[in-house]
């Protein structure tokens, strides 16, 4: 079969397809056809070697799907031959066929198409346990979400919205459409600290790093929560420029703690990754989360020009790591 296999860490030219065997189903195991591979901020840093969740070297990238069951192992009662599943793990959807452990097994929803399949599951249960679980919201405070025009950032628009939040949504001027039209206020990476003219968000998803994750603890109001999903700006530096890896380390997203007491702000940190490790706790959560988005038909956002063949998995890259995508980018691995 074919499959994009990371033999080295480099720049998108070192993604290769490539001809490997197909896997075969332990008794505890599914077969996925792989139909879309969705593209996650986490593949990037996994390319260019920057990423602490990654397995060792060489694997096969990709976290997340949707595809077809083929073959079921002896154990499996919970699909069958023909259903349609959502992937995810820490590897190997990057491929025409995955393997799948029965407890990591997700039906995909109904009301969703098989493109928005491969789109839901990382963005959204990451956006829900950030608003509901770390943040704990409720009706009337207000949001803040950095890149909302990106996958993440769409769902927690969307979440935040159905839960009674009042939003806002930073994101490049040319994506402003995409964040007032889920609902919720525009406001520049530049200058969102400004044009809050005054609003303290309550909790506020950050996701850039460096200054924009210091100017979002100065504006977060007090008894605010931000929660921290990822750091987008950060940019693994030369090993021979002592200077660069000074400045990776004052961008790291961090606070004074006694700035957290003094104005009673709270910081936290999520990775849904390593929530994997508690599969029912991390199931239970998913049901809660797709209840609400079932009740107010909340979709992924896939464009057409954002589905690239998996022969060209290095444009895709290219294209995501450019900042220039709406909602979730995905990969056919069968063109």
């Amino acid at each position: 079969m074919k499959a994009v296999v990371l033999n080295k860490f480099g720049g998108p030219d070192v993604l290769k397809v490539t001809d490997i065997p197909e896997p075969t189903p332990s008794d505890d195991e599914i077969k996925v056809k792989v139909i879309y591979a969705g593209l996650n901020w986490a593949e990037i840093l996994s390319r260019k070697g920057f990423y602490s969740w990654a397995p060792k070297l060489p694997y096969t990238l990709g976290m997340e799907g949707v595809g077809e069951v083929v073959e079921c192992g002896k154990n499996i009662s919970e699909v069958g031959v023909g259903d349609k599943v959502m992937i995810v793990g820490q590897y190997g959807s990057y491929a025409q066929y995955i393997t799948i452990h029965k407890d990591i097994i997700v039906k995909k929803p109904e009301y969703l198409s098989l493109k928005e399949g491969a789109a839901f599951t990382s963005n959204f249960i990451t956006a829900w346990v950030g608003l509901n679980e770390m943040a704990r919201v409720r009706p009337g405070e207000i949001g803040l979400v950095h890149a909302a025009a990106g996958g993440v950032g769409t769902a927690v628009l969307q979440l935040g919205k159905a839960m009674g939040l009042k939003m806002y949504g930073t994101a490049s001027p040319q994506k402003q459409e995409i964040v007032e039209g889920l609902g919720a206020t525009y406001l520049s990476y530049d200058g969102f600290h400004v044009e809050l003219n005054g609003v303290r968000p309550d909790v506020i998803l950050e996701s850039i790093g460096g200054d924009v994750f210091k100017r979002s603890f100065e504006v977060l109001n007090p008894m605010g929560r931000i929660v921290l999903v990822g750091a987008l700006s950060l940019k693994k530096p030369p090993f021979w420029n002592p200077f660069a890896w000074i400045k990776l380390y004052r961008d790291l997203p961090r606070v004074d703690i006694r700035n957290v007491l003094r104005r009673s702000r709270a910081f936290m940190g999520l990775h849904v990754g390593y929530l994997l490790a508690d599969t029912e706790k991390l199931r239970i959560k998913y049901n809660e989360m797709l209840e609400v988005c079932v009740e107010h038909n909340l979709r992924p956002i896939v464009r057409d020009e954002a589905i690239f063949p998996m022969s060209k998995i290095s444009d895709a890259h290219i294209y995501f790591e450019g900042r220039k995508s709406i909602g979730k980018v995905l990969i056919d691995p069968w063109s």
